[in-house]
């Protein structure tokens, strides 16, 4: 059997990333082939990511630029997230409607 540490590597895997909403209005957060990841810090041009389930131990890091990863593709030590992130997508879509429903209705009845 293979290791769980083995999951995802740059040699395995060609990059897919996409930016979904954040849990903060406005945030963009990056899903990168399946795994989900929250900030850790900015500085300069670069913004720096940590696995959203860094608190398990999973040590994966990315680096983006204007949107663009310039970081190795990191390994994980889980599986991907894919049912958490197509909840996660669904519920930030679901919100920003109830928002555009909400202003549209106070501005009609202005």
């Amino acid at each position: 059997t293979q290791s769980r540490s083995r999951y995802y590597s740059s040699t395995t895997m060609a990059a897919n990333l996409q930016f979904v909403p954040g849990r903060n209005s406005g945030s963009q957060n990056p899903i990168l082939n399946g795994f989900r990841f929250i900030l850790n810090r900015r500085k300069d041009d670069a913004t720096y990511w940590k696995c959203s389930l860094f608190r398990t131990g999973c040590p994966a890091r990315i680096t983006t630029v204007d949107e663009q990863l310039i970081s190795p593709v990191p390994v994980h030590t889980h599986e991907p997230q894919h049912a958490e992130n197509t909840v996660h997508i669904a519920k930030a879509g679901t919100e920003k409607k109830i928002c555009r429903d909400r202003l549209a209705h106070e501005v009609s009845s202005c």
